[in-house]
């Protein structure tokens, strides 16, 4: 099977490190990576693209917008998913997303978690600590990615607790960090194998995104073996399940557009220190094979054969 892709990992963001994973994985399937100037039998575009002549062309959709200055960007998408032969979308959620945001479905698609490989985090070294246990929170920061709830969630759950806790940031702050000797904010961190050594190190993630399709950081988390503490839209409770706490932190979504992506939707903060609390008070086993990349390739091998 020849595979040409219409955008090809350039970076260290989450899309970026699973697209790298996964044209790993499947050239080791006997997949040919080709340029888009050559031929191929499956042609793989991210939310949208324009359709490859002579492939059948695949559209990945994670998610569509819902803020009103950008509604006009979801034309393409639209018209993605409706000429598209196929389409894979990131979560049952992201299917959901779509399908009420633009009220248009394909009717060839397939649901297919992000993955990620095991053994970038078997090789990895702990990051050393001096800390009892330790929260990890990743992210492309934004405000509804919700970084300074968690920071004031956590400080009030340390101080009740009276243990030794700490909190690790990933991620290039969009808030105020506290100076705070518990609190390590690590930045844009560039390499995996970095990212790898801090999630070792962790004992729990936590993930409040008002609403993510498929986060790769709480793929990376659960096949790391750390229970997710995790809102209750969007997709990530479909991935975390019985590994974690779901908190109800949201209302359901309605569909409707918002009037910026940005806004700060007001949350309990002290709901969620009574779930940071309660994922402490716990022990936790998880194990997730269910998200190893090669699951993931096999699954898109799988759904590129029905469409040739």
């Amino acid at each position: 099977m020849r595979l040409s892709l219409a955008r090809m990992p350039k970076g260290n963001r989450g899309i970026d490190r699973f697209l790298s994973l996964l044209i790993t994985k499947l050239k080791e399937q006997g997949v040919e990576i080709v340029d888009t100037d050559k031929r191929s039998d499956i042609h793989l575009a991210v939310i949208s693209g324009s359709k490859k002549k002579g492939s059948r062309n695949v559209v990945r959709i994670d998610g569509v917008y819902y803020d009103t200055a950008r509604l006009g960007n979801n034309k393409t998408i639209k018209n993605t998913i409706q000429s598209f032969e196929g389409v894979v979308y990131q979560s049952a959620w992201s299917k959901k997303f779509a399908t009420g945001m633009l009220g248009v479905s394909n009717p060839k698609s397939a649901v297919i978690w992000n993955g990620t490989d095991p053994s970038i985090y078997r090789k990895a070294d702990p990051y050393k600590h001096d800390f009892d246990k330790a929260f990890v929170c990743c992210a492309h920061w934004r405000p509804n990615k919700r970084l300074a709830a968690t920071i004031e969630a956590f400080r009030r759950t340390r101080k009740q607790l009276d243990r030794n806790l700490g909190l690790f940031i990933v991620g290039e702050p969009d808030c105020k960090v506290p100076n705070d000797p518990a609190i390590k904010a690590f930045g844009s961190v560039k390499k995996r194998s970095e990212l790898a050594s801090i999630y070792r190190a962790s004992n729990y993630l936590v993930h409040i995104c008002h609403l993510d399709a498929c986060p790769n950081s709480v793929v990376e988390a659960l096949v790391c073996g750390l229970p997710v503490l995790s809102n209750n839209i969007g997709g990530t409770p479909e991935l975390v399940g019985s590994d974690g706490i779901i908190l109800p932190l949201d209302q359901p979504f309605n569909f409707k557009p918002v009037s910026s992506i940005d806004r700060v939707v007001p949350i309990d903060l002290d709901i969620l220190a009574d779930g940071m609390k309660s994922m402490v008070a716990r022990d936790w086993v998880v194990d997730r094979p269910d998200l190893d990349i090669s699951r993931s390739a096999q699954q898109y091998m799988r759904f590129f054969g029905e469409l040739l």
